[in-house]
């Protein structure tokens, strides 16, 4: 729950109206204001995989592999200090994104 937790922080300290679903070790992103409901409602439309690809690449570049549409995970060897380094990555590699997010954003 850290990282959810940690990832819901992050997107309302930018203002972003993001969700964050997953159980135990799992957890999703979602460039939407509420979980999606369906699996249909979890489909992404070509700008937003554009987006979330970007970030996934971005992310990669910073150390921290994640999934451009699907669920990530921490391992359960993970620490609590893990997880804070990773969300600490996050919410760099996310301020150094805010142009794409509002390209995307404005163009929603």
């Amino acid at each position: 729950e850290q990282a959810r937790a940690g990832l819901r922080n992050s997107f309302a300290r930018k203002g972003l109206a993001w969700s964050v679903t997953g159980e135990g070790s799992l957890f999703r992103i979602h460039p939407r204001p509420t979980p999606p409901d369906s699996y249909r409602d979890a489909w992404l439309s070509a700008e937003t995989s554009a987006l979330m690809s970007a970030l996934s690449k971005r992310l990669l570049a910073s150390g921290v592999i994640f999934p451009m549409a699907a669920t990530a995970s921490c391992s359960t060897a993970m620490t609590k200090q893990d997880i804070a380094s990773f969300l600490e990555i996050f919410d760099h590699t996310f301020n150094q994104s805010l142009d794409l997010i509002d390209q995307f954003q404005t163009a929603s």
